[in-house]
């Protein structure tokens, strides 16, 4: 069987594809490592917001305790109870 050879073009457009598959297998990689991070993130965040929650609670029952029912103001710190 004869070979035959290819033409320079032909063969750059080859090489060409094969180093365009390389960096799209490559930038997969990366975005599969970002979407891992972004997970951890997330998940901290979760976390973060389920304590938040946890010391709101908390906070919120003690001062009801000590002060009954009623509003708060933030800016001066007064508490009207309700009647």
């Amino acid at each position: 069987m004869e070979t035959k050879q290819l033409s320079q073009e032909e063969l750059q457009q080859i090489k060409s594809i094969q180093e365009n598959s390389q960096a799209i297998i490559q930038e997969f990689g990366q975005i599969e490592l970002a979407k891992l991070d972004l997970e951890d993130r997330i998940q901290n965040a979760k976390t973060f917001l389920k304590d938040l929650k946890e010391q709101e609670k908390t906070l919120s029952e003690f001062l009801e305790q000590k002060y009954g029912k009623g509003s708060l103001n933030l800016e001066t710190g007064q508490f009207t109870p309700l009647e």
